[in-house]
């Protein structure tokens, strides 16, 4: 029987570990695993410090993941965009502001950092997040004039901002602005406008846009139809009508969530 070669650890090994331990929930092993890194430089990289961030932010150790940051920052390890956008995420759920935000990524800017999508989609989500839409669309103004262009991502982020300000107009302008860029919509594209327009209580405009969804082969899910339900209940005195969606969602198969039936009852 012949010796078995001992298993080699790389680098490479520990940048898949760790975010698949982030996402378990095993933040302890994780932690444990991290600060007994072997010491040699390769394993203190970009890409494991990534990993690391990464996976503590997937299980919600936002403070731990800036504290991680600031060890490899200290050890001056060049950042990299997915680093840079990474960290403006742990920076808008720790609740930090706009302008902190932004004064981060011109430091990191002049550090060699350049624009991006991954970079300036997870700054524009945090301005939109802090309501500053307008800044928002400022920096994707000058996103575009370097020649990137929005993805899908960003112009749902934007979207969804107007739509939670009841600025439904606006959203409507963003994504006719989206379709004229050749960027095609997504359920979430489509779920923003029906939830903007099912608080308006027009019905009529959001089973337009399931039709619509459904004609670019789009299946609406059950946030698509409790959106039609919703828009028929807040009218009130609409059970047939709210009826019609709740059924054709289940000769879909979609189970309907406690909202869905919510909304439901609010028809009567």
């Amino acid at each position: 029987m012949g010796l078995q070669e001992p298993l080699q650890v790389t680098p490479k090994s520990f940048s898949v570990l760790f975010p698949v331990l982030g996402r378990s929930g095993m933040r302890d092993k994780l932690m444990i695993l991290f600060k007994n890194l072997p010491k040699s430089k390769r394993f203190r990289d970009i890409y494991v410090n990534n990993s690391v961030i990464s996976g503590l932010v997937s299980c919600g150790r936002y403070d731990e993941a800036r504290k991680v940051y600031d060890i490899f920052e200290a050890k001056n390890i060049n950042p990299d965009h997915v680093n840079c956008s990474i960290m403006l995420t742990v920076m808008r759920k720790r609740g930090m502001r706009g302008k902190d935000a932004w004064e981060y990524f011109q430091r990191m800017n002049r550090n060699g950092v350049k624009w991006s999508l991954e970079v300036i989609g997870a700054l524009i989500k945090f301005f939109c997040d802090e309501g500053l839409k307008k800044e928002a669309l400022i920096i994707q103004s000058e996103m575009e004039k370097k020649g990137i262009t929005s993805n899908i991502i960003i112009y749902n982020t934007l979207m969804d901002a107007y739509s939670k300000s009841d600025q439904v107009e606006e959203a409507e302008k963003i994504s006719l602005e989206k379709k004229e860029k050749r960027q095609k919509p997504t359920k979430v594209s489509y779920n923003i406008l029906m939830d903007a327009y099912s608080r308006r209580m027009q019905p009529e405009i959001v089973d337009s846009l399931i039709s619509e969804m459904q004609s670019l082969g789009l299946k609406p899910n059950v946030k698509s139809y409790t959106c039609l339900i919703n828009a028929y209940g807040k009218k009130g005195k609409m059970s047939d009508m709210a009826t019609d969606p709740f059924l054709r969602m289940g000769k879909a198969g979609i189970k309907p969530t406690s909202h869905s039936y919510t909304s439901l009852v609010h028809a009567y």
